[in-house]
């Protein structure tokens, strides 16, 4: 075999030698797919994103500094934060409490349990009358942002669900 500055063999037996036979995987992590935030962070998100009006992301990341300052945390990224709002848990509602029209819009679900507001949010603008419409759209800013980051709208009802958003800020 003729010389030459560089010899395929020799590099693949090279790399082979530093990667190995790939039975060497990295660690996973214990906490991998998981939030890192602590407990105490995580209560002091859920309790500034549980009113009605959605607050200032500028206001609310400068709120969770101080409050991760003051208590010897470490503060969550921007992305992090927003994350989190998506899967926040958002309030529930006994189906049994809520008005006619409603009811009438979650129309496969069992009157003696409850709904998650996202859920709420979605079947009253994707199945219910005006009324229902109506009741959803008062509901707190979170019900409304989870339920636009759900698949399965109709255009119109995502509309509408849009229009409103933009009106309330959220």
């Amino acid at each position: 075999m003729a010389h030459s500055l560089f010899n395929v063999e020799n590099a693949v037996n090279s790399a082979f030698n530093r990667i190995g036979d790939g039975k060497r995987l990295r660690k996973v992590r214990t906490d991998s797919g998981g939030s890192r935030m602590t407990a105490p962070v995580r209560a002091f998100l859920e309790k500034e994103l549980s009113g009605f009006e959605r607050p200032s992301m500028q206001e609310l990341l400068q709120r969770l500094a101080l409050f991760c300052r003051k208590n010897s945390q470490t503060a969550p990224s921007r992305i992090t934060v927003y994350r989190f709002i998506e899967k926040v848990a958002a309030p529930r509602y006994q189906i049994a409490d809520l008005p006619g029209d409603v009811r009438e819009a979650l129309y496969n679900l069992d009157t003696g349990g409850e709904v998650p507001g996202g859920q709420l949010v979605f079947y009253c603008f994707n199945y219910g009358s005006i009324r229902a419409i109506s009741f959803a759209s008062g509901l707190p800013w979170i019900c409304l942002y989870q339920a636009d980051r759900m698949s399965g709208h109709r255009p119109q009802a995502r509309s509408l669900l849009e229009a409103i958003m933009k009106t309330r800020g959220i």
